[in-house]
Protein backbone atom coordinates (compact mmCIF):
# COMPACT_ATOMS: atom_id res chain seq x y z
CA UNK A 1 0.00 0.00 0.00
CA UNK A 2 1.72 3.29 -1.52
CA UNK A 3 -0.41 6.32 0.22
CA UNK A 4 0.01 10.22 -1.17
CA UNK A 5 1.51 12.48 0.57
CA UNK A 6 -1.24 15.03 1.14
CA UNK A 7 -4.02 14.17 3.72
CA UNK A 8 -4.16 12.12 7.19
CA UNK A 9 -4.33 8.30 6.11
CA UNK A 10 -4.66 5.22 8.64
CA UNK A 11 -3.47 1.36 7.86
CA UNK A 12 -5.38 -1.24 10.00
CA UNK A 13 -4.46 -4.42 9.49
CA UNK A 14 -5.76 -6.33 12.55
CA UNK A 15 -6.84 -9.96 13.78
CA UNK A 16 -6.04 -11.97 10.64
CA UNK A 17 -4.26 -15.55 10.08
CA UNK A 18 -2.54 -16.33 7.96
CA UNK A 19 -1.27 -19.91 7.11
CA UNK A 20 0.66 -21.90 4.47
CA UNK A 21 1.80 -18.80 2.67
CA UNK A 22 4.95 -18.24 0.67
CA UNK A 23 6.04 -14.27 0.44
CA UNK A 24 8.49 -12.76 -1.78
CA UNK A 25 10.15 -8.87 -2.40
CA UNK A 26 9.23 -6.15 -1.12
CA UNK A 27 7.42 -8.46 1.33
CA UNK A 28 3.84 -9.81 2.79
CA UNK A 29 2.90 -6.07 3.89
CA UNK A 30 3.80 -2.62 2.96
CA UNK A 31 2.78 0.80 3.92
CA UNK A 32 4.51 4.07 2.74
CA UNK A 33 4.00 7.23 2.80
CA UNK A 34 6.61 9.49 1.91
CA UNK A 35 6.67 12.01 4.09
CA UNK A 36 5.49 9.96 6.56
CA UNK A 37 3.57 13.09 8.70
CA UNK A 38 -0.41 12.26 9.12
CA UNK A 39 0.06 8.52 8.65
CA UNK A 40 -0.56 6.04 11.33
CA UNK A 41 -0.33 2.11 11.07
CA UNK A 42 -1.91 -0.22 13.40
CA UNK A 43 -0.30 -4.09 12.87
CA UNK A 44 -2.28 -5.97 16.01
CA UNK A 45 -3.78 -9.56 16.34
CA UNK A 46 -2.00 -11.09 13.69
CA UNK A 47 -1.09 -14.57 13.32
CA UNK A 48 1.20 -16.35 10.88
CA UNK A 49 1.92 -20.07 11.07
CA UNK A 50 4.08 -22.21 8.11
CA UNK A 51 5.03 -18.25 6.22
CA UNK A 52 8.36 -18.75 4.12
CA UNK A 53 10.07 -16.70 2.40
CA UNK A 54 13.39 -18.87 1.42
CA UNK A 55 14.16 -17.41 -2.00
CA UNK A 56 15.68 -14.00 -1.11
CA UNK A 57 16.49 -11.80 2.04
CA UNK A 58 13.06 -9.40 2.12
CA UNK A 59 11.50 -8.22 5.67
CA UNK A 60 8.05 -9.56 5.92
CA UNK A 61 6.70 -6.55 6.99
CA UNK A 62 7.48 -2.72 6.11
CA UNK A 63 6.49 0.56 7.39
CA UNK A 64 7.09 4.23 6.76
CA UNK A 65 4.52 6.26 8.75
CA UNK A 66 4.39 9.45 11.69
CA UNK A 67 2.73 6.60 14.11
CA UNK A 68 3.21 2.42 14.29
CA UNK A 69 1.51 -0.07 16.56
CA UNK A 70 2.58 -3.49 16.27
CA UNK A 71 1.27 -5.41 19.23
CA UNK A 72 0.18 -8.96 19.78
CA UNK A 73 1.50 -10.88 16.65
CA UNK A 74 2.90 -14.72 16.43
CA UNK A 75 4.51 -16.12 14.14
CA UNK A 76 5.14 -19.71 14.06
CA UNK A 77 6.60 -22.72 11.98
CA UNK A 78 8.11 -20.05 9.57
CA UNK A 79 11.32 -19.42 7.70
CA UNK A 80 11.63 -15.32 7.32
CA UNK A 81 15.26 -13.63 7.23
CA UNK A 82 13.75 -10.36 9.44
CA UNK A 83 9.70 -9.83 10.70
CA UNK A 84 9.92 -5.74 10.56
CA UNK A 85 11.29 -2.60 8.93
CA UNK A 86 10.08 0.24 10.91
CA UNK A 87 10.67 4.28 9.76
CA UNK A 88 8.80 6.57 12.17
CA UNK A 89 8.58 9.22 14.66
CA UNK A 90 6.81 7.29 17.08
CA UNK A 91 6.49 3.53 17.11
CA UNK A 92 5.09 1.14 19.98
CA UNK A 93 5.83 -2.65 19.45
CA UNK A 94 4.91 -5.22 21.85
CA UNK A 95 3.72 -9.15 23.07
CA UNK A 96 5.67 -10.41 19.80
CA UNK A 97 5.96 -14.17 19.80
CA UNK A 98 8.55 -16.30 17.58
CA UNK A 99 7.77 -20.13 17.76
CA UNK A 100 9.96 -22.44 16.07
CA UNK A 101 11.26 -19.88 13.41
Amino acid sequence: MNFIEDGIQEALINNNQFINVQYYNPGFFRAIKPGIKGFKVNFTNNYFERVFNVRESSTAVSFKAEQILIQNITIKDSVISSFATLQSDRSQVSNIRFLNV
